[in-house]
């Protein structure tokens, strides 16, 4: 009966280290590629700007991207897409003003190259970026190449999720609610022994000693656990702070299909 019972305790204290071993090689996957929501089959423009508001500009990146390989597209629609990849490579953040310029006005260039009557409102609302635009229309009227970019852009990597996070905070408190449930038998346990009237017995020893063994086992587990999780919420807050950290302060407030969206940046 010992016996199955350390077994028992082992598979179960076994059983929390592994998931915290998961909740932990998730975190870091998390970390290198939280993925894009949007459908590959129908890329959408709308949903591309919405990615753009919400400060996940790789994400419109790539949805914009995918929409552009569609053969099917009208000259207008081709022109809003790139119109709209101009405002999202605005916003990355590269190693040089001029590698952004021209990524910028490569987008514009290519959009009135497709329609070069155009005309719109833009998505970033910056003295800086309409030249740009004004810039490309230039370059189309005159037929002027525009330089080669060196160098490959820092893209700004979409916000982590605190899911993972979160998870593993619920199994932290599962294994700690565990360890208080298993020390207060160990006490007991202790306090039968200390308290038999018919003297010590080995027996009630035994079952201390058990009790006290799977107390020990559920705290190391509790101790993993409440490692893995902090670790969770570290690369959570440090990922949150990078995708976010070259954008001010603020409140974007931008207008949908199904309402308005507000979006603070802090």
């Amino acid at each position: 009966m010992t016996n199955n019972y350390h077994k028992i305790t082992i598979y179960a204290a076994v059983t929390i280290l592994a998931c915290s071993l998961v909740l932990l090689f998730q975190g870091t996957a998390a970390a290198q590629d939280t993925g894009c929501n949007y459908d590959r089959t129908a890329p959408s423009l709308d949903n591309a700007r919405l990615n753009f508001k919400s400060l996940n500009y790789r994400c419109a990146e790539l949805e914009l991207l995918d929409r552009l390989r569609n053969v099917s597209l009208s000259l207008k629609e081709k022109a809003d897409a790139h119109v709209l990849l101009a405002a999202v490579y605005y916003a990355m953040e590269y190693k040089s003003d001029g590698e952004r310029r021209n990524k910028v006005v490569e987008q514009f260039t290519a959009a009135f190259k497709q329609y070069r009557e155009w005309k719109g409102t833009l998505d970033v609302d910056a003295s800086e970026f309409a030249e740009m635009m004004e810039d490309a229309k230039r370059r189309v009227d005159s037929g002027e190449s525009i330089p080669e970019v060196t160098g490959e852009p820092v893209t700004i990597k979409s916000c982590p999720s605190s899911t993972t996070a979160l998870i593993g905070s619920a199994v932290f408190v599962a294994a700690a609610g565990f360890f208080i449930v298993s020390s207060s038998d160990a006490s007991s346990k202790w306090d039968d022994y200390e308290n038999n009237p018919d003297g010590h017995d080995d027996g009630l020893y035994e079952d201390y000693e058990s009790a006290n063994n799977k107390r020990n086992i559920v705290g190391v587990a509790t101790i993993a656990t409440g490692v893995v999780t902090g670790y969770l919420w570290m690369k959570y807050i440090s990922g949150k702070k990078k995708c976010s950290q070259v954008q001010n302060a603020g409140l974007d407030i931008a207008p949908s299909s199904k309402g308005v969206i507000l979006t603070y940046r802090f």
